[in-house]
């Protein structure tokens, strides 16, 4: 909620540039939030910190790591998943486990700086990019191996690039079909906007993940897979 919060405020400004009651309102209500956003940040980032550098407990990251190592599917996701996580089975399980969360905390830091970027006041960018990475599930997400954080990347700048790129956003969207279930509504978007470009190059894209996942892990994992 922190995160969205300072949006309402992003794009304010006063008229002609002078101080108004409202605009010191406005101020005020994001300094608030930016101390909110601190003090939760402070609470949770010690934690996920720990658990990085100390592996002591790789939450589901040791599914992912032991069906990447033996190239099979795990549960509803794609096998293409697999298959990019094999190069990380060279390292021992705690070290892959270290640089897939680092890899998630520096994805985490992308989507809070493209999430500020187009931002007018100060205090409403560095409200913005705070609200991100402070927001508790996303440490949890991390800490437990799950690649939530780069699945938020590239769904946020498959949106971002849309109107001016939508061959890469179909890109950036296809990559969405790791976990099949969060493509659908990119998908349905960009059938309803009628961006039939963005739509060829997902579809492509997603097609491309799963024929090499199921080359990897062999075709004959297709029917437990849509089981």
């Amino acid at each position: 909620m922190t995160a969205l919060a300072p949006s309402a405020f992003a794009r304010w400004r006063p008229a002609f540039g002078r101080p108004t009651a409202l605009g010191a309102l406005v101020s005020v209500s994001l300094f608030v939030f930016i101390g909110i956003e601190l003090a939760v940040l402070v609470t949770v980032l010690p934690t996920t910190v720990e658990q990085w550098w100390t592996a002591s407990s790789t939450g589901d990251f040791g599914n992912f790591y032991n069906d990447a190592k033996n190239l099979d599917i795990n549960g509803l996701y794609s096998p293409g998943l697999s298959l990019l996580m094999y190069p990380l089975t060279w390292l021992s399980m705690v070290n892959a486990y270290r640089v897939y969360v680092a890899l998630g905390g520096v994805a985490l830091l992308a989507v809070a700086y493209l999430a500020q970027r187009d931002i007018t006041l100060p205090e409403a960018r560095i409200a913005m990019a705070l609200g991100i990475v402070s927001i508790p599930q996303m440490h949890w997400a991390l800490r437990l191996g799950h690649f939530t954080t780069m699945l938020t990347l590239v769904a946020l700048g498959g949106f971002l690039l849309l109107r001016k790129h939508p061959i890469l956003a179909g890109l950036c969207f296809a990559l969405l079909v790791l976990k099949p279930q969060y493509a659908v509504i990119p998908a349905l978007y960009l059938l309803w906007t009628r961006n039939g470009r963005a739509l060829a190059a997902m579809t492509a894209g997603a097609l491309v993940i799963e024929v090499a996942g199921f080359a990897a892990v062999g075709f004959s994992a297709i029917g437990p897979y849509l089981g």
